[in-house]
């Protein structure tokens, strides 16, 4: 009786359970027109999706940020960049985005604050901070935006006195700690400072210290060495805006890949040839 040989196998052929990076990189190779395909199909299906959804119309307000440095002398740009994220910082604050709710609803605007915040984002190109708002309706969005806006260049004008209210409060401290310290070391100092004793002294010191600690909390990072500029208003958009639309397409081209990879690794491509050339006699 003649033994039963079982069938070699073949060395191409990658079980499931098992993944070799060389093996899985030839096939992927030979059948190189099934990842194209796929990542077509996939880039496509990505690019429909997009078009499907309902288009969302995009405005924004611009505030440019520069710096007087005659008032704080120089600044690195690690500076800069640090105030100017304070800046960044209050055009979102909690604050600000609920007066904008408030401001909207008294307009007829049907928003809240969960609301707002996904349909706006901000962001800084170089010396300016934008704000901008996605929203179905055009004019709704440009309104939002420029809401938006005037409530911002309030919120960082206020901000903007309180910061040259705690500079001249600290510079009056500084005065008076400078008078301090040459009425301790010489006997009388010369000026306006001969005329306070050294317990005057120090009760205009404590004076001063809570409306500076108000003033710099009040200011929220705001320096008076900022220059702001309320520089662009919204306008209504004209066109709905493609945003994230070539993300999409990278997505499903990027999803395909994958799927093509899978696909030939577990060897459907050589059963569906297989398959073909049976019919074919």
């Amino acid at each position: 009786m003649t033994p039963v040989r079982s069938p070699q196998p073949d060395p191409t052929r990658l079980p499931i359970a098992e993944f070799v990076p060389l093996l899985a990189l030839e096939r992927t190779a030979r059948f190189g027109w099934l990842v194209v395909l796929c990542m077509l199909i996939g880039g496509l299906l990505g690019w429909v999706y997009k078009r499907i959804q309902p288009p969302l119309y995009e405005s924004q307000v611009g505030f440019t940020v520069s710096y007087d440095l005659s008032n704080m002398g120089a600044m690195t740009q690690f500076e800069q960049d640090h105030v100017s994220g304070a800046v960044g910082d209050l055009l979102v604050a909690t604050d600000v985005m609920q007066s904008v709710v408030d401001d909207a609803r008294a307009q007829g605007i049907d928003l809240d604050l969960v609301t707002l915040k996904s349909i706006s984002t901000h962001e800084r190109m170089a010396q300016i901070w934008y704000v901008r708002i996605r929203h179905p309706n055009p004019v709704i969005a440009a309104r939002l935006a420029n809401i938006w806006g005037e409530r911002a260049n309030q919120t960082l004008k206020q901000a903007y006195q309180q910061g040259v209210k705690a500079q001249a409060l600290q510079r009056s401290l500084d005065a008076l700690e400078g008078c301090l310290t040459r009425s301790v070391q010489v006997e009388p100092a010369g000026g306006i400072c001969s005329l306070q004793s050294q317990p005057e002294l120090q009760k205009q010191m404590a004076a001063l210290e809570q409306p500076l600690v108000d003033a710099k909390l009040a200011s929220r990072g705001v320096l008076p060495s900022l220059v702001l500029d309320w520089s662009e208003r919204a306008q209504v958009a004209q066109q709905p805006t493609s945003l994230n639309q070539g993300l999409a397409v990278f997505v499903g081209a990027l999803a395909g890949l994958v799927l093509s990879i899978w696909l030939i690794n577990v060897g459907l491509p050589e059963r569906f040839l297989r398959r073909s050339v049976r019919g074919s006699f």
